[in-house]
């Protein structure tokens, strides 16, 4: 069985395509907020997969469908802001996706970030991600975190961050109401840019569609967002947006004001606030997201390693199979060569964003 193709989304045509074990980027309040901002203005098509597997349990994966060409290309929606992706359900093994995708036309599947591969039918062309996934395990509090390293510092380096923002009358650290979210997060887009700008990296952020995703999901009720912050003076110096599910928090995007008090690190005075925070609540993992960064690699503990796949349907498909294989390559090229990387990231900068 197949969910057919929709152009036009509504929270109810997602609400089948998750369960209690999907990932919150595969979640009903995320699919519809992704659905109908920049999945809608990226004018691709929305549709959910229902896959039998081998246990006799219906096993659910919503797609997104673009156009390579003439091809017709299916992956998980979210882009860079899902940190994983997973269908619905624990599949005990192979499903039958070139079934499921001939159905609704797909040329080819391209899934990324995928933390299992066991479900993928051997047809499929499985690679390491080009960036694992970084998390730190809160069960044990904040005395088991600073056990995996660097304790002395980094006790040391908070209290001479409260010293220092108790001399300016100090600080708070604390969730934003959903209610006032989007004054928040318009300050963090323009983080974001001046940042992105600084470093002359293109901005995800500025993409088509993506500022009113990011409004419209942490503005749900339904989503488990949270958006926390770190405060003083009125004005925001550091804050952090994620979605709670189950035991684990997902990070899924970080900024911090490049001002007079950035010498103080406020956004890893956050951090050890939200370490404290979740730990109490009973939060087991912190997902930091993929991508390495020193902070990462100061308190995470766990790298957890990510997958991509693409799996050919057609005989266009194995085009697109051997076009993959060919970027990805020239990417992880691009990435071991720093001077080439920043003339990339400097020509992507300029041009238009879709």
């Amino acid at each position: 069985m197949v969910q057919g193709e929709m152009t036009s989304v509504s929270r109810s045509a997602f609400d089948t395509a998750q369960d209690e074990a999907s990932l919150p980027f595969q979640s009903t309040p995320f699919l519809t907020a992704w659905a109908q901002t920049r999945g809608a203005l990226s004018g691709r098509v929305q549709t959910v997969l229902t896959v039998p597997g081998a246990d006799g349990r219906s096993h659910r994966i919503p797609l997104e469908i673009r156009r390579f060409g003439p091809l017709r290309i299916g992956s998980f929606p979210g882009e860079t802001h899902a940190n994983a992706a997973h269908p619905s359900g624990h599949p005990t093994g192979r499903l039958d996706l070139a079934s499921a995708a001939k159905r609704v036309r797909l040329d080819a599947l391209d899934l990324r970030r995928l933390p299992d591969t066991s479900w993928l039918p051997e047809a499929a062309s499985v690679r390491p991600a080009l960036e694992d996934r970084f998390a730190i395990t809160l069960d044990g509090g904040m005395e088991a975190v600073l056990a995996n390293g660097n304790a002395k510092r980094k006790r040391k380096k908070f209290r001479a961050q409260q010293r220092h923002f108790e001399g300016l009358g100090g600080y708070v650290f604390r969730d934003v109401p959903p209610d006032a979210r989007s004054v928040v997060l318009d300050t963090f887009f323009a983080l974001k840019i001046a940042r992105f700008a600084e470093l002359g990296r293109p901005d995800p952020f500025q993409d088509p569609g993506t500022e009113a995703f990011l409004k419209r999901l942490f503005a749900d009720a339904d989503a488990g967002a949270r958006l926390y912050i770190v405060e003083s003076g009125g004005t925001v110096k550091a804050l952090m947006g994620g979605l709670a599910s189950g035991r684990t928090f997902w990070g899924m995007f970080s900024a911090f004001a490049d001002d007079e008090d950035a010498d103080a690190s406020p956004g890893e005075l956050l951090l050890w606030h939200l370490v404290e925070r979740l730990s109490a609540e009973g939060f087991a993992t912190l997902d930091l997201g993929p991508g390495e960064e020193r902070y990462k690699r100061s308190w995470c503990d766990l790298v957890v390693p990510q997958f991509d796949a693409v799996m050919a349907v057609t005989a266009g498909g194995r085009t697109y199979l051997a076009a993959s294989r060919l970027r990805r390559s020239i990417v992880r090229r691009i990435k071991e060569k720093p001077k080439l990387l920043a003339v990339v990231q400097r020509v992507r900068r300029v041009l238009p964003r879709r």
